[in-house]
């Protein structure tokens, strides 16, 4: 369950992305940027599926306690879709 400003930020990165191609976002430490990330590729991915679309993520972080973090979180809170995370190493070498 997310937080109230978490809600808010999810709310705010939609609207953004409604206006630009790449979003941004910057959250203090501890204050749940991993969950905030997993809800909202949940959401994407959830949209794309009841649209019969059919999407794939891929998530890249620079440290592999990041990757593993944010596979957790995703792990929590997906349902059946296909997502990636990888650190930037092994993007550059595949």
């Amino acid at each position: 369950m997310l937080r109230d400003y978490q809600i808010d930020i999810c709310s705010r990165v939609r609207e953004a992305f409604d206006k630009h191609r790449s979003v941004m976002v910057q959250m203090p430490t501890g204050t749940g940027k991993t969950v905030v990330l997993a809800e909202l590729v949940n959401e994407e991915l959830r949209m794309k599926s009841e649209e019969g679309g059919c999407a794939k993520v891929m998530i890249v972080a620079h440290r592999m306690e990041l990757v593993e973090q944010i596979q957790q979180a995703l792990l929590r809170v997906m349902d059946v879709f296909e997502i990636e995370v990888h650190s930037i190493q092994w993007l550059s070498r595949n």
